[in-house]
């Protein structure tokens, strides 16, 4: 700092949240504390993407980050994409999906000429996404196996674009500031309890404690700067839980719905809570 260099502010909120009784416990106990947040901080930025991973046994959510460089992360998606295209395309005389339709073209367009747009494949992916799910409301399609696998791809890729993509998440910035700006105190209260409620009924380990560590920058005076990079990572985390608990949902009973279980009830009122500023 004292060379023009400010600490990065997300940083800075982590070590302003380290607990109090850590700060009791003297200089040892708060360096070390702080070394140890720097390092989970530096992997985190390294290149990394985040995995939001259910525990099979308590049915709880955490949160992991692999080795995937986010400059494969478009390339990778694309590459699904056509193989889930061709699949859906393939099976089309049962669903009624062909290479005339929009949403067709609009994806062939992501796979051919999307890779270095990821703004741009992001708003074509929800637009296509939601012209097949109209289509088959509407019976113009018809459910089919591969079809439905696309609009999982579809989900999956729009939400991590969101979460994970920096050129996404950089283009969002002053969007989801100005949305907190003029939020007014109960709906930014309401998003806090909603994170403690996931934090403490949905997740576990470092995943409860960012939700817990975000509800309280949410509640007190922590600047609209540093309330919108936890709107950001909230809303981003929740979208990951949201689409793997709608997909297990469909792949048990073959429905759109969530399961009536606690943690996906209160993962999908904090993304409805959080999304419209996203």
């Amino acid at each position: 700092m004292a060379a023009g260099d400010p600490m990065d502010w997300d940083l800075q909120t982590q070590v302003a949240l380290i607990p109090r009784e850590t700060w009791e416990a003297g200089a040892d106990a708060v360096s070390q504390a702080i070394s140890d947040i720097e390092a989970t901080f530096l992997k985190d930025r390294d290149h990394q993407i985040e995995e939001i991973a259910q525990d099979p046994e308590d049915g709880l959510y955490n949160v992991t980050t692999t080795t995937e460089d986010v400059d494969g992360l478009l390339p990778n998606l694309t590459a699904r994409l056509e193989r889930y295209l061709g699949r859906a395309l393939g099976a089309g005389n049962q669903s009624g999906f062909s290479d005339l339709c929009a949403a067709y073209q609009i994806l062939r367009d992501v796979v051919d000429f999307g890779g270095d747009d990821p703004n741009g494949a992001l708003t074509d992916l929800g637009i296509a996404r939601k012209t097949i799910v109209a289509a088959l409301v509407q019976r113009a399609y018809l459910p089919e196996p591969n079809l439905d696998a696309l609009i999982m791809l579809l989900e999956r890729a729009e939400t991590q674009l969101r979460a994970d993509h920096p050129e996404v998440r950089a283009a969002n910035d002053r969007f989801v500031a100005q949305k907190l700006r003029e939020m007014d105190d109960d709906k930014r209260l309401a998003i806090a309890a909603g994170m403690r409620d996931v934090g403490e009924g949905a997740t576990k380990g470092r995943l409860a404690a960012d939700f817990s560590n975000g509800a309280l920058v949410l509640e007190t005076q922590s600047g609209v700067e540093a309330q919108a990079d936890v709107v950001k990572r909230a809303g981003g985390r929740a979208g990951k839980m949201a689409v793997d608990l709608s997909q297990k949902a469909k792949a048990v009973d073959g429905s759109g719905a969530f399961k009536a279980t606690g943690i996906a009830l209160r993962v999908q009122k904090l993304v409805e809570l959080i999304w419209p500023l996203l």
